[in-house]
This record gives structure tokens, sequence and C-alpha cells, in this order.
């Protein structure tokens, strides 16, 4: 919907699951859109399972890190990645993901800043969330506080 309605010529991506830059890849050649991403670091933990706490996930990180730092989990390397993905998006033309993620909401905040007005959007899951505990949250599992 968004190339169509604005002309895009392109479009990067940024995720934490791997299935999502397989699939992006096939869309490329099948529809002749240039799709751009950043294939992720290895960070010895997976993010695909959305249902999961944050707060969970990085305390098994830090777990996992202290107790198997042989396994090639670099702290740093999850960093860069999500720096890299936050300065990539601030620079787009149009911007579509969750406004409940931290990282999305400060590349739009970045992208709105570096082009002094608001880009056009579609957040795939809320309105801009305050963390307000408003029921407007919307997923596969019904709606949520955000």
């Amino acid at each position: 919907q968004l190339r169509t309605q604005y002309n895009l010529k392109s479009v990067f991506i940024a995720s934490d699951d791997p299935q999502i830059f397989h699939n992006a890849s096939i869309a490329t050649i099948r529809d002749n859109f240039p799709v751009f991403f950043v294939p992720p670091i290895k960070t010895h933990i997976s993010f695909v399972d959305a249902d999961r706490n944050w707060d969970l996930i990085l305390s098994e990180a830090r777990q996992s890190y202290r107790a198997n730092q042989h396994l090639n989990f670099d702290p740093a390397a999850l960093a860069i990645n999500i720096f890299t993905d936050i300065s990539l998006l601030a620079r787009c033309d149009a911007f579509l993901g969750k406004f409940t993620s931290n990282v999305d909401r400060i590349a739009y905040a970045l992208l709105t800043a570096h082009s002094h007005c608001l880009k056009p959007f579609v957040s795939l899951d809320s309105i801009w969330c305050h963390d307000w505990s408003n029921r407007v949250g919307k997923s596969i599992h019904g709606s949520f506080l955000c």
C-alpha cells in the first residue's frame, strides 16, 4: 500500500527474524522491487518467539553469555545491529513497523527529526505507544495494554 500510494522505489527491512530476510529476497526477485537489509550478526539467541518477555530474553542472554562465552554470543554485536537498523530506518522515505517497539519508535522519531516532518507510516500493532496503559495494541492474541 505504501509503495503505490507514495511511489516508493525500494524498501529497507530491519528484523530479528531470519525468515523475513528470506521472504524479502524472494519478493525482490518476484516483484522487481529492491529490498535492502543488513543481515543480523549471530548473537546466539533467537528473538523469533514474539510472546516471550524482552526482559526474560535479555536475562537469559546475559546468563548464557556468562556461562558459555565460547558460543560466540557478543552483546556488542547485538548493540551494533540495533544501532545500524535505527540509523538506516531513520533515513527512509516511509516507515512500516510496530509502535509498541522502542526501537521502532526511536527510528521513527529520528526519521521525523531528519526530515523536519512526519513521514508516511503504518504501524502493524498499535498507535504511537506511550506506555500509558491504554488498551490500544493489537496482535493475533487480541488487544493489549500499551
